[in-house]
């Protein structure tokens, strides 16, 4: 322990021998070993956060898928011989849907809505002075489960829809609504509005951040995030 204070000394005294240029190397190294560790440590946490929702959704939607063949082999058994029990064994599964239905919706009033998602990386950002806005873009929405019912709803033609009666309760559908924001600045102003984001009470996923520097020590950062909703259109400004 005794030979610590001379060796930061020695190291101290090599350091300040070093021409500007090799200063300037050494500290853009450890910048960069820095920023390569922390991109490491924050892939794992969100790709550990997505693989859990992604888990859920996915359980869900085989619960779904499950309940509406056994209403539909309900629907079809009934029509050939229609029955008390048989009716009592829909009613069942009905009030099961409903359940499922509204265990979903609980679990969606957590995601931040679709349309609020522009006001809410816009207010976040106005608080890091730092950064600029280079683009905002809403990317298309795609269905997760569910999805053909209500497209053929928006597109079809009315006279071709079959009645609510014949159709039964129809199973909830989910949709993923992306956006994309790209913004310039310094690298750790973009880490702390990215921590902004995580800190904030609504739930979304991350699809993607990347952080390219274009003129040292500002960079571009290409963040993606996507929230769930029922309706598969964008809705608000």
């Amino acid at each position: 322990m005794s030979d610590t204070p001379g060796t930061i000394g020695k190291l101290k005294a090599r350091y300040g021998g070093l021409t500007l240029r090799e200063r300037a190397i050494i500290t853009v190294a450890l910048l960069g070993t820095t920023w390569c560790l922390w991109l490491i440590t924050a892939s794992d946490y969100l790709t550990s956060r997505e693989s859990e929702m992604t888990r859920q959704v996915r359980q869900t939607e085989v619960e779904l898928r499950l309940a509406t063949e056994e209403q539909q082999r309900l629907r079809r058994a009934r029509s050939a011989d229609p029955n008390d029990a048989l009716r009592a064994e829909k009613a069942a599964v009905k009030a099961g849907l409903e359940r499922l239905d509204a265990s979903m919706a609980n679990s969606l009033s957590r995601f931040v809505p679709p349309e609020r998602m522009s006001e809410l990386l816009a207010d976040l950002l106005a608080e890091h002075r730092g950064l600029k806005l280079k683009l905002v873009r809403r990317l298309p929405s795609r269905a997760l489960v569910g999805g053909g019912g209500d497209q053929a709803a928006v597109d079809g033609d009315d006279e071709a829809k079959p009645s609510a009666g014949d159709r039964g309760p129809a199973p909830p559908n989910l949709y993923l609504h992306p956006l994309r924001l790209e913004v310039e600045g310094r690298y750790f102003d973009v880490l702390g509005y990215v921590q902004a984001l995580e800190d904030s009470p609504w739930r979304f996923n991350w699809r993607r951040f990347d952080y390219e520097t274009a003129t040292y020590p500002r960079g571009r950062a290409v963040i993606e995030i996507e929230t769930l909703s029922r309706d598969p259109r964008w809705l608000g400004v």
